[in-house]
């Protein structure tokens, strides 16, 4: 990639140094919106401003009959009847949030997010705390051995959700790693807890019909996993056997 500077760079030359673009402060509270037909090109009137809370846009949540804005450590929710330019109104939903774009699941109805506070199930109009049995993992004052790393890139987290297990993922990442090794699991229907840890980072993940619907990570090195499949102890046959090709 080639980037052409509006202004002389003065820094120390650096092959390995690091950068951000980042639109203008102005911008940072402002959502665009298209309209029907027209997903990729819309004027710039098109626009809805959020009022400044302190607080970081992470993703954007459709459910039901409303856009759901979401921040670090709020939710807002968005609605409007004939035209967004005239009728549309903006409300604070919740005081609770999500990391990223990524780390929010739609399970029957629920909407399970984690932010900072912990994990919330958020039902559109309140949100209500579940991790409390875990919260130690969330604390960096605990002698817990196994705890969030905060400092971590929250950006390679991610959640899953597997409708035949009942089981949401957080893959997050854990202290002593500096990618998401780890996921907090959490069994909606019986309300259960437990940590999985792993010998690969995932950092992403997909559902896919393949004769079932399966759960597939993303990891390292160009491969893809499926989730809760075979068996955790290793194969029964030690010679193992070959499956499938992709």
């Amino acid at each position: 990639q080639t980037l052409v500077l509006a202004t002389p760079y003065l820094g120390t030359t650096d092959p390995y140094a690091t950068y951000a673009i980042r639109s203008p402060a102005v911008e940072e509270r402002v959502i665009y919106y298209s309209e029907a037909g027209l997903p990729q090109a819309w004027p710039a009137t098109n626009a809805l401003s959020l009022q400044a809370d302190g607080d970081d846009i992470t993703g954007l949540m459709p459910s039901g009959s409303f856009l759901y804005v979401l921040e670090r450590e709020h939710i807002y929710r968005f609605t409007f009847k004939d035209d967004p330019a005239t009728d549309g109104a903006v409300f604070l939903a919740s005081q609770r949030g999500c990391l990223n774009q990524r780390m929010w699941v739609h399970a029957e109805d629920v909407v399970y997010m984690l932010d900072e506070q912990g994990i919330h199930a958020f039902t559109g109009g309140q949100a209500e705390p579940i991790s409390q049995s875990i919260q130690d993992l969330f604390r960096d004052d605990t002698d817990s051995p196994l705890r969030i790393d905060w400092n971590a890139d929250q950006t390679l987290w991610s959640a899953s959700y597997s409708e035949v297990h009942a089981t949401i993922r957080w893959f997050v990442a854990m202290t002593g790693t500096r990618y998401p090794r780890h996921a907090l699991c959490y069994n909606y229907r019986e309300q259960r807890w437990w940590t999985e840890e792993y010998h690969r980072p995932i950092c992403s993940s997909a559902r896919a019909r393949i004769g079932v619907v399966r759960l597939l990570a993303g990891v390292d090195h160009r491969e893809v996993l499926a989730l809760d499949t075979g068996y955790t102890d290793g194969p029964r046959d030690p010679t193992g056997t070959l499956r499938g090709t992709v």
